[in-house]
């Protein structure tokens, strides 16, 4: 699997720790999930139970939230 750079949002970290989210987990739904742009350009992307909004800074990822 290909490494992927990311960053959260102090939101998204948030989130992460009070679910018990892993980065592994991010990482995943990033590569594998189903991608739906909107129409602020942000990225929102569903893997599982998981769903993460995202924008793409050149080859980093930044977390705007995660939700469950």
């Amino acid at each position: 699997m290909l490494e992927i750079k990311i960053s959260y949002s102090r939101h998204a970290q948030e989130r992460k720790s009070q679910k018990g989210i892993h980065d592994n987990e991010v990482k995943r739904a990033i590569q594998r999930g189903a991608k739906r742009l909107q129409e602020n350009n942000t990225i929102l992307v569903y893997y599982s139970d998981l769903k993460v909004v995202y924008v793409k800074r050149g080859e980093k990822h930044y977390i705007i939230t995660i939700m469950d």
